[in-house]
């Protein structure tokens, strides 16, 4: 339930920062989400990007309530 909720939401805000920049489709397999401490997350995606990926850090965010789950992403070069 809950892990599974939070990794779904890492992965699936990663896929619209990434999205509109490479136009890559990417399945729920193709990115490995690493959970940190305080909330934060770091995405790594497990297949070829188009040039220009490598370029970027990424980074996430967790916060939950009782009843929500919310994550989102950064990229910067």
């Amino acid at each position: 339930g809950y892990w599974f909720t939070v990794f779904f939401s890492a992965k699936e805000s990663f896929y619209k920062a990434v999205f509109p920049l490479f136009r890559t489709h990417l399945e729920f397999q193709d990115v490995e989400v690493n959970v940190g401490s305080a909330g934060t997350f770091r995405p790594r995606v497990l297949v070829p990007l188009p040039s220009g990926y490598e370029r970027l850090s990424v980074r996430g965010k967790i916060a939950t309530s009782d009843t929500h789950v919310f994550t989102g992403v950064t990229l910067r070069e």
